[in-house]
């Protein structure tokens, strides 16, 4: 979350004081274009730090804005680990077949002795391990999108870059609307 301070937004309608609407309107404008650098600021350290299909990441991210209240939305399941770097790459035919590999963060894969991947009846692939002493199986699955957004580091990222692209964005807007761009004088 990041704030706009009240020293901010009496600057902004001091000096847009002249332009109808011009303070809520460079307001917005700045705060929807922070709102979305702070989103491909997440999705791209994400990207960076996690084997992550970016199809998946962006499916479950959307900004919420309503005037000038914004907020980013991560929401979903946990994710199926066959969206991560697997190995193998194909699911295996034979009954209990194969070393399964898994590599969630980048660097750092993990060997699943015990797991298997597999169609299991109508469901999609999935790797599934088998509890001892039961014919159930049960699928292993990765972190949710939420989760991983959620990480302080991320969530600071988020943070710096939306405060600074809003300073950026609403000097620019103050710069717009103030040559008669984008909004109606007094008169």
């Amino acid at each position: 979350m990041f704030d706009i301070s009240a020293d901010q937004i009496s600057r902004i309608e001091n000096v847009l004081s002249g332009v109808h609407r011009g303070a809520s309107v460079a307001i917005r404008n700045a705060n929807k274009r922070a709102l979305t650098a702070a989103k491909t600021a997440g999705i791209n350290q994400t990207k960076a730090r996690y084997t992550l299909k970016q199809g998946e990441i962006t499916k479950a991210v959307r900004i919420k804005s309503t005037g000038n209240i914004g907020r980013i939305e991560a929401k979903g399941h946990r994710i199926k680990l066959t969206n991560f770097n697997l190995q193998p790459t194909a699911p295996i035919t034979t009954p209990r077949g194969g070393k399964v590999t898994v590599e969630v963060v980048k660097g750092k894969p993990v060997a699943m002795p015990h797991a298997y991947y597999q169609f299991l009846g109508v469901y999609p692939a999935g790797v599934f391990f088998h509890e001892k002493g039961s014919s159930k199986s049960t699928e292993f699955m990765g972190p949710a999108v939420a989760e991983i957004l959620g990480r302080k580091a991320t969530i600071k990222l988020m943070e710096e870059t939306a405060q600074k692209v809003f300073y950026d964005r609403s000097e620019h807007e103050i710069m717009r609307l103030l040559s008669g761009i984008g909004g109606s004088r007094n008169k």
